[in-house]
């Protein structure tokens, strides 16, 4: 009878420490391997910033319009360091900044254009830049600002496209980067939009715009060429030229106060409008859309410019944009 007693006590003991040790074992698993689906969505700040090869590495175009999750961080990491030193501080309210996952291809810098892909918020897009890094983000998850999560609508997935890199300096308002090496200012926090609709006139304009008002970039639909995207980003510039990007009275959303500023006067001495008009199918023929028009084939096809409007890319290879 004792020996039974010793034996089951025994057994007892044996279990019980197995049981101990599998929970131990189970605990450690989930510290050194957290599941990232259940993490808070916010970035760890880096104690440390060490540069490493990545930096200099050009972004691959395997990222190219991907699905990836998406968060966002807050108020409570307001004036927090940024990873990429050169962005200085986290501002929730800056609607270009995005984190990405440490490790991933993207270096500070790189700008991305997120859309939204079904739902009440289809055909949002933003561009935002590299800032950060996301130490509690996996491979396809991004962690962008309040103001860029809320102009995208709250979503909680979008697709994901790389655009050409713009410097820090550029990106702190904005940029497009022309293939000869040009670069474009924009005003700070524009945005494209695919669904024909802007907070300035609603969905009342069936064709291609940039609502001055709202810092609106609006296309009529996700199909539209990249060439189109970029010229009204040359509308977007035309506003910064006037004033900054700064607001402009309704009167003045057809940004006809850019034909007063050097760039105008410089464009309209050289260029003005060219005559026959080379493109009467694509937009109207005046200044502000021949720079527009002009420009984007600067941007995205100069052999086209070249053959189009020659005058134009005369004046264009030597403006430095």
């Amino acid at each position: 009878m004792c020996e039974r007693v010793r034996r089951h006590v025994l057994g007892v003991v044996l279990f019980v420490v197995f049981a101990a040790l599998t929970w131990a074992a189970v605990g450690i698993a989930i510290v050194v391997s957290p599941d990232p689906q259940v993490i808070p969505a916010t970035p760890t700040m880096p104690t440390t910033r060490t540069p490493t090869q990545s930096a200099t590495r050009t972004p691959t175009a395997t990222l190219a319009a991907s699905s990836y999750r998406i968060t966002y961080y807050g108020e409570v990491f307001r004036g927090g360091p940024l990873w990429c030193e050169e962005y200085g501080s986290y501002n929730p309210d800056d609607p270009t900044t995005v984190a990405v996952a440490v490790g991933t291809d993207l270096p500070c810098g790189t700008r991305l254009e997120l859309c939204t892909v079904a739902g009440a918020t289809s055909g949002k897009c933003v561009e935002v830049v590299v800032k950060d890094r996301c130490g509690g983000c996996g491979e396809r998850h991004l962690d962008v600002s309040a103001a860029a999560w809320e102009l995208l609508g709250q979503p909680d997935s979008v697709l994901v496209r790389v655009l050409p890199t713009a410097t820090p300096a550029q990106a702190q308002s904005g940029s497009a980067e022309a293939p000869t090496g040009g670069k474009l200012t924009l005003p700070v926090g524009v945005t494209v939009r695919y669904d024909g609709c802007s907070e300035s006139y609603g969905c009342s304009i069936n064709t291609n715009y940039y609502d001055a008002g709202s810092h609106e970039v609006v296309l009529q639909g996700a199909d539209e060429p990249y060439r189109k995207v970029v010229h009204e980003y040359l509308h977007a510039h035309q506003h910064w030229t006037i004033n900054g990007g700064a607001t402009l009275a309704p009167s003045a959303y057809d940004l006809a106060g850019w034909y007063g500023t050097a760039e105008g006067v410089a464009f309209m001495a050289a260029v003005g409008v060219p005559d026959p008009w080379p493109w009467p199918t694509e937009s109207y023929a005046t200044g502000i859309e021949a720079f527009a028009t002009s420009g984007s084939l600067w941007y995205t096809d100069v052999s086209r410019l070249r053959v189009d409007c020659p005058v134009c890319y005369s004046w264009w290879e030597g403006s430095g944009l």
